[in-house]
């Protein structure tokens, strides 16, 4: 008798099929089915809906939707049995219809894959078991593809890792054994893992209890099968790392894009384009009419086009239908048939390559969606992380950039797939480590959260380092042979070859193709056996290769060592069966010489990119051997990661900010009313500064209320009419002459009173105008873009990293209420470029220091209205630095425009709460050419820190919304997060100030604590006035113009606005200092007292006014005084502060202050007074 021949899939599919239409068959007559919905996907891969109607199923529901009609006397419910959830739910529509329906039911159930004994406690403590017929289907491994074989078990990860519910092990093994009974036993069984060696105890057991009734037991059942080589089980908990990788393959990135079930992703139709009409014929069980603009695309290889992508890196798939789109081109041409023989064949063809032609369209689509996500930020910065994660570099490294992913607002379940990756491959993570992530993750994602983060530690993806040895140390060397309680990946890396430096994507060489670099550690462990010599030539070299280890050797032979840094047990089972029954089978049989299977079983769910990689190994051992995949289910890291997540919803993180109290939405919110007179005699120090810059912005302002039409712009004693282009011309699309100018070329054509004699008026200087590239950042920014662009500034960069509040839309005109939650500048760009026809303003939504030197040397001046002294700072000391002697045009002007309160304050702090009569109306704008002149850092001293509230106040009894917000930036803070630098443009910083405000307000009965409000108290925000904006982003894009145009002098160099008894300027010269930290060549003296602690000359640094530093560190030429970070060297110099200045400094020595606010570091000179 000849032996089985290998494994056919289309077998198992063909008796699913018959199987369940006869099943269905025995109900007689019409009859509505009711299918749990996990169950409908995997049916409709062997049997479609039409078939189903052909065997007298009228109507199909979901169980889950509760739903079934009365409109069949028959109902079948066709669900799993092993849970309670969905006899529960049968027993519940069994008795609704039995209520309510009109006619008298018939109902059968068909468990699947069998009848349990809680099914039938269920049905009969409902009461309705006894009005039932029940039945069994048999499903257990469904065929996706030909070497493919899944359970299809949807929440068998979930189960076996976080409920340690072991019952996918057992019908796994159900599984299996009709395979040993029609192939014969697996001679050899070989795994790694726990759940692994359980699968193999039941097989074991399973054909110890099918032994004895011999009435089940086939002829080739009791003897090992002549067509399979071996059985490999790899526990899924072995390897998590390779699931929590992004896959890279064409048909992993498209599980990760849009999620692949059953051999079919559901797409929006928008990219892949409506479903042809004739597609709705052959629908499956699994897909009931589709709603809205979602289409399924069928992925499997009946696609051949497919087949060929879909295990391909995606890197190379645009290349690939390139190939085949030209393919399809010269096929094409053979329509223009010469004979009739010719003209037959591509007829005969024209199916085919219609069907082509449309599979090509849909997966071009797919590819350019894929390729805009692929080359997006997030997408590039998450992968990052992982190559230098799985590459071994210091994961801390990585913990800025997943920070700032939170702050993104990324997906959940991409920052907790990074953060479980690092726990895999490094060990775990530091507790300290570990619990500011948890806290961060609450904050931003809500505190239902708790729950996902305690169900990835129950699961073993997210766990604490318990030594740093364990990133250098393997597990199990050099000592006892236990196995491993952690996968050591950074051993393996090496032994194993787990990352593969060079990669040939186009012709792939190695399975690490799939990753880009990254080999799976579970395949790697397969190839360990099937390609046992291969994979030690390329770990160990081709002598270690033949050095013991023979092409026949079997099991784990050669890595040994890599498997004790494995977590689970390790296990090579050789099954035989009766000595003679084996010869006789050889003498009937013979040897035969094909190819046998070896069955790899996957136990808690495979990767798309692990199939594409078994496939690459089955093709170079082709004629040898074949590879039959089989597992549970197929998964991904977002799936991973929604089996531990809660879904229930206990409150974000963030506020729910409501509407705030705001003043009434102008219009337009400029209120320049001055008296024209009074205006002009208010010119002192400046030959009428004020007077002169004055002119400019009314006219602007009077020209962006009135479209361009007709204005009038002061010129002398009294108001001129001047024509203008009108706004309708340029509306409609004309471009504006330079009579849209004339305003401009008043003072460009010809020279004034003032000018240079050396200045050349007319062409030259206005093309230096129009081609001059601005920057303008900061709060004043509406002001300066329109003044700018008026101006006749063509080429502006604009940078502010604020959205859009509702308090903004009464004094910022270029927002609108729609606007509210964008971007300041992304809005206001588009704004003013409509408005103002051919100026180009490119918006950046972020904060200045997120640029660098080389971005900066791109513009010929630096225009700033920044809301905060620390920033100001930056950008200050990031020109000066800039500067080169040898090339003049590394010399970036900087104008800055400011504006601030009086000193008539409240004696608590400088914010929304003071005296708002004295508030906002008086600003300052300068001049600064870096290097050369007087810079912020020389003027700090005029910007003195706001007044300190007495710490008691705060603690104790605060009267005032600010104690409250101050308590929470100085005291809550310092006790909560001492270990984080306070970030006051970082929303969630804001945010947890703003809680723990809220909270202490709450507690003292004290109302008014907004989210703005603790902004504007921690960030020192001078509520604005729109009159003084405008004066002062007058004034600096005044200087603007005369530093582009050269057509008069520039200011030298401060102007300082009075606005809140009248109309006040003043412009003086403001001194360079040599002692100056940023322009300077010496040390600051600082007068200090010996006796001084170190921590009392730390905290006074916060409150000088030429100092300003909240979080220094401080060292002197041979030592470190004191470290804010990290904490080890924190807790190393903590001993000092409580030591006077004279036991660490001597009278007059330098000391070096570096700050995390600044880019630069100081020098200070300590002088001790007497």
């Amino acid at each position: 008798m000849a032996p089985h021949p290998g494994i056919d899939t289309d077998q198992i599919k063909e008796k699913a099929r018959k199987d369940l239409l006869d099943l269905l068959e025995g109900v007689r007559g019409k009859k509505n089915l009711v299918i749990e919905k996990s169950l409908a996907g995997p049916i409709g891969i062997f049997v479609k809906f039409s078939t189903l109607q052909d065997h007298g199923i009228d109507k199909v529901f979901f169980l889950e939707n509760d739903n079934v009609d009365a409109s069949q006397k028959n109902v079948i419910f066709l669900a799993r049995g092993e849970k309670a959830a969905q006899p529960i739910a049968i027993a519940e529509q069994i008795k609704r219809l039995q209520k309510n329906g009109s006619i008298e039911h018939e109902f059968s159930v068909i468990w699947v894959p069998r009848r349990t004994l809680v099914c039938n406690k269920i049905l009969e403590e409902a009461g309705v078991l006894g009005d039932v017929g029940v039945e069994e289907f048999s499903l257990h491994f469904i065929p996706l593809e030909q070497d493919l074989l899944s359970l299809c078990l949807e929440d068998s990860f979930k189960d076996l890792h976080l409920r340690k519910d072991p019952t996918c092990i057992f019908l796994g093994a159900q599984a299996l054994m009709p395979i040993q009974q029609a192939h014969g036993l697996f001679p050899r069984i070989i795994g790694k893992g726990d759940n692994a060696h359980r699968l193999m105890e039941l097989l074991l057991r399973m054909r110890t209890e099918q032994a004895a009734d011999d009435s089940n037991t086939s002829k080739f059942g009791i003897l090992p099968s002549a067509s399979i080589e071996s059985l490999i089980i790899i526990d899924r908990e072995i390897d998590f790392a390779t699931v929590l990788l992004t896959q890279l393959t064409y048909e992993g990135l498209i599980d990760e894009m849009f999620g692949v079930k059953y051999n079919q992703a559901e797409i929006d139709s928008s990219i892949v384009g409506p479903a042809p009409g004739a597609q709705q014929s052959g629908k499956s069980v699994g897909a009931p009419q589709q709603q809205g603009l979602k289409r399924k695309i069928q992925l499997d290889s009946s696609d051949k086009l497919y087949e060929q992508l879909r295990d391909a890196n995606g890197a190379i798939v645009d290349g690939l239908l390139n190939k085949v789109a030209r393919r399809l081109q010269n096929d094409m041409k053979s329509r223009n048939a010469e004979s009739i023989s010719e003209l037959r064949d591509f007829v005969g063809k024209l199916p085919g390559y219609q069907s082509e032609q449309q599979s090509l369209k849909i997966h071009i689509n797919l590819t350019e969606e894929i390729m805009k996500c692929t080359q997006g930020d997030i997408f590039r910065r998450s992968l990052e992380v992982q190559q230098n994660l799985y590459d071994g570099s210091d994961p801390s490294y990585q913990h800025d950039t997943i920070e700032e992913l939170i702050s993104r607002d990324v997906p959940i379940t991409t920052i907790l797939r990074l953060l479980c990756l690092e726990s895999c491959i490094s060990g775990g993570l530091r507790q300290k480590d570990l619990d500011n992530f948890k806290r961060l993750i609450l904050h931003a994602y809500g505190y239902q959260h708790l729950l996902t983060l305690d169900s990835l530690e129950k699961i073993g993806l997210l766990s604490t380092r318990t030594s740093a040895n364990v990133l250098i140390n393997p597990l199990g060397v050099g000592g006892a042979a236990a196995e491993g309680t952690k996968t050591n990946y950074n051993y393996l890396r090496k032994v194993l070859r787990l990352v593969v430096d060079e990669v040939n994507e186009q012709n792939p060489n190695d399975i690490a193709y799939v990753y880009s670099g990254y080999a799976p550690l579970s395949v790697r462990l397969v190839q360990s056996i099937v390609q046992k010599q291969h994979l030690l030539t390329i770990t160990k070299g081709a002598s270690a290769a033949s050095n013991g280890v023979s092409s026949a050797s079997h099991g784990w032979q050669g890595f040994e060592d890599a498997l004790r840094n494995i977590k689970g047990e390790t296990f090579n089972k050789v099954q035989k069966g009766e000595e003679s029954a084996v010869k006789a089978r050889h003498m009937l049989a013979g040897t035969g010489g094909k190819p046998k299977t070896v069955v790899v079983m996957f136990l808690g769910g495979i990767t798309f990119t692990e199939i594409a990689a078994l496939r690459f190994v089955a093709r170079q051992e082709e004629g040898r051997r074949r590879i039959l995949i089989c597992t549970t289910d197929v998964v991904g890291g977002d799936g991973m990661m929604e089996a531990a997540i809660e879904k229930g919803d206990f409150g974000k993180g963030r506020p729910a900010l409501g509407a705030e109290q705001v003043e009434t939405d102008y219009a337009v919110g400029v209120d320049v009313r001055v008296d024209w007179d009074q205006a002009r005699g208010r010119g002192e120090g400046d030959e009428c500064y004020f007077w002169r810059f004055y002119q400019i912005v009314s006219y602007m302002i009077r020209q962006w209320y009135n479209g361009g039409s007709r204005t009038s712009v002061g010129s002398g004693r009294g108001p001129e009419e001047v024509s203008f282009l009108t706004m309708d011309t340029m509306a409609n699309g004309i471009k504006p002459s330079r009579e849209r100018w004339r305003y401009l070329d008043k003072f460009l054509n010809k020279p004034g009173p003032t000018s240079d004699p050396e200045w050349l008026p007319g062409e030259q200087t206005i093309t230096g105008l129009e081609t001059s590239k601005v920057l303008g950042a900061g709060g004043l920014g509406c002001e300066i873009l329109k003044n700018l662009a008026l101006s006749g500034f063509k080429d502006i960069h604009v940078i502010d990293m604020d959205t859009i509040d509702v308090s903004n839309l009464n004094r910022q005109f270029l927002f609108r209420e729609a606007d509210v939650g964008k971007s300041k500048a992304e809005c206001a760009a588009a704004f003013v470029e409509k408005r103002v026809k051919g100026v180009k303003i490119t918006p950046f939504n972020g904060k200045i220091q997120d640029k660098d030197e080389d971005y900066y040397m791109q513009f010929k001046m630096i225009i700033c209205g920044l809301d905060s002294i620390e920033a100001r700072r930056w950008i200050n000391a990031t020109l000066v630095g800039m500067v080169d002697m040898e090339n003049p045009e590394s010399l970036k002007p900087l104008i800055d425009g400011g504006t601030e309160g009086t000193s008539r304050e409240s004696n608590v702090i400088r914010g929304p709460q003071a005296n708002s009569e004295s508030k906002g109306f008086k600003g300052q704008s300068r001049v600064i050419l870096p290097t050369m002149n007087s810079c912020i850092e020389c003027q700090l001293d005029m910007h003195a820190p706001r007044a300190a509230v007495p710490l008691c106040t705060l603690a104790t009894i605060p009267r005032q919304p600010a104690h409250c917000i101050e308590w929470a930036h100085i005291i809550a803070w310092e006790e909560h997060r001492k270990d984080d630098v306070l970030d006051t443009d970082d929303p969630e910083h804001i945010t947890w100030l703003y809680q723990k405000a809220l909270t202490r307000a709450q507690e003292f009965n004290i109302p008014g604590v907004t989210y703005s409000m603790t902004q504007g108290v921690v960030k020192n925000i001078i509520p604005a006035i729109a009159s003084t904006n405008a004066i002062i982003a007058a004034s600096c894009c005044n200087e603007a113009f005369k530093i582009a145009t050269s057509c008069n002098p520039w200011l030298q160099n401060y102007m300082m606005y009075s606005g809140d008894e009248g109309v006040y300027t003043y412009t003086f010269e403001t001194e360079q200092k040599e002692d100056c930290p940023v322009c300077g060549n010496l040390a600051k003296s600082l007068t200090v007292s010996p006796n001084m602690t170190l921590q009392e000359f730390i905290d006074s640094l916060g409150e000088r006014a030429e100092a300003q530093l909240k979080k220094p560190t401080l060292r002197t030429e041979e030592k470190s005084l004191y470290s804010q970070f990290p904490a080890s060297l924190r807790e190393q110099t903590a001993p000092n502060l409580e030591k006077k200045l004279s036991e660490l400094v001597e009278n007059g020595e330098e000391i070096g202050v570096s700050d995390p606010a600044f880019a630069i570091a100081f020098k200070y000179k300590l002088i001790f007074s007497s």
